[in-house]
């Protein structure tokens, strides 16, 4: 049951140790802080520079966690993003790379975040393969942005900067950041060569819902 308020959480995930996938962590942070009083939870191999309510070092058992924990804040009026870097795998339906060789499969992912309650749902996903992630998480209340198509290595670095950039422009004028145009401004300025999925069942940006327009 919801409490009639709508409160913003975010799970940030990245399992990779290189320093881009950190970056893409640290911007997302600082992206969601502009759009909002977020309560944000990063599960990832080193801790931000930039400030996020709880951390977690980067394994399977850290996500059950953190999961657990927002099951008992989170209701179905709020708004919650859920946000992937780092490597991926092609295997099965791919997975999140995690230390130590291991792998997330996203069908478990799946099975963590849909524990959590949302009246609406955002899932960002660019770790190479994550294609997939598009059948998993889409339904009438969950937008989602994946990237990550067969045969390709690397996808993260020619989207998600311009994805998550200050730089990305108010093109209808209403004061707000929709998440079409902060997809449209990532496919412009990165040029990624990544095949893209974008869902977007009702207008929303991550400072909430947005007003229907043409």
């Amino acid at each position: 049951m919801g409490d009639g308020l709508v409160k913003k959480y975010a799970v940030i995930l990245n399992g990779d140790i290189e320093p881009r996938h950190q970056e893409n962590v640290d911007r997302a942070i600082r992206a969601l802080r502009r759009e909002g009083n977020y309560d944000i939870s990063v599960v990832s191999t080193v801790a931000p520079k930039t400030r996020a309510d709880h951390y977690l070092v980067a394994e399977e058992k850290a996500l059950q966690e953190l999961v657990s924990g927002l099951k008992l804040r989170i209701d179905d009026d709020d708004l919650l993003v859920v946000y992937v870097t780092g490597h991926g795998q092609a295997e099965g339906d791919g997975c999140v790379g995690l230390p130590k060789k291991s792998c997330l499969p996203f069908s478990k992912l799946q099975q963590e975040i849909d524990q959590l309650s949302y009246g609406k749902r955002i899932v960002v996903m660019d770790n190479c393969f994550s294609g997939n992630g598009l059948r998993l998480f889409a339904n009438p209340k969950t937008s989602v942005v994946t990237q990550g198509s067969p045969g390709e290595t690397v996808s993260c670095q020619t989207f998600s900067p311009f994805f998550w950039s200050e730089g990305v422009s108010d093109q209808d004028g209403d004061g707000k950041i929709s998440l079409q145009e902060r997809y449209a401004f990532a496919l412009e300025k990165g040029r990624t060569a990544s095949l893209t999925q974008f869902f977007n069942p009702d207008p929303i940006g991550f400072s909430g819902s947005l007003d229907h327009r043409p």
